[in-house]
């Protein structure tokens, strides 16, 4: 099954929430997350936008 990156990046986040997907891969919410070229908080906020896809 297919992720839409799109979909992710717009659902809020919540403190119950246990993992996201980020292509296919779980990833605790307590990460910064790289969703499209969106950096994401712990809080679930777009903190940075970049032009480049980097894993850490």
């Amino acid at each position: 099954m297919a992720l839409d990156e799109r979909a992710v990046a717009e659902t809020e986040l919540h403190e119950d929430t246990p993992v996201m997907l980020v292509d296919g891969k779980p990833v605790p919410p307590s990460a910064i997350q790289l969703v499209d070229g969106v950096f994401i908080d712990e809080e679930g906020r777009p903190a940075a936008t970049v032009k480049h896809q980097t894993w850490y």
